[in-house]
């Protein structure tokens, strides 16, 4: 938070240029239509990391991950609500997914988080799959998101 305004008055930083943009694409896909339970049915979501998943480095040299690359095109055409994140930043998770060629299957690009605030640590998320990359390159889209084939 940026100090704003008159004296000890907070004003919000943005965490992205389109932060508003975000928060707008949140609340819509909150809106879902609620399951027996009364909690709203979310769409799969998706990280992605960058480096040595997404583009590997070698020395100077920056190698795009085929396979990952591929599993990334999948869950898009399948519905998958994907981000693109890396320690690196925002810019550079954007830079890495336009040289790979699928900037346009992410909703969006995140720096990876430094404090997770949750009553629950990630391990203990409900639902929540971590995969190396090989792992995820020899599975199919469907069997990442649990879906069966058709």
């Amino acid at each position: 938070m940026k100090t704003g305004g008159r004296a000890g008055e907070r004003s919000p930083e943005p965490l992205a240029p389109n932060y508003i943009e975000h928060i707008a694409g949140a609340r819509t896909r909150l809106a879902g239509a609620p399951d027996n339970s009364g909690r709203s049915n979310p769409p799969n979501v998706c990280f992605v990391d960058v480096d040595d998943t997404l583009i590997r480095s070698a020395g100077s040299k920056r190698i795009p991950m085929s396979r990952t690359i591929e599993r990334v095109r999948e869950l898009h055409d399948r519905g998958v609500e994907l981000y693109c994140w890396s320690s690196g930043g925002a810019a550079y998770s954007f830079q890495a997914a336009t040289e790979a060629g699928i900037a346009d299957c992410f909703a969006g690009y995140l720096s990876k988080p430094h404090v997770i605030i949750d009553d629950q640590p990630p391990a203990e998320w409900r639902g929540v799959t971590c995969l190396h990359p090989n792992q995820a390159g020899s599975m199919w889209a469907d069997e990442i998101i649990g879906k069966p084939l058709p």
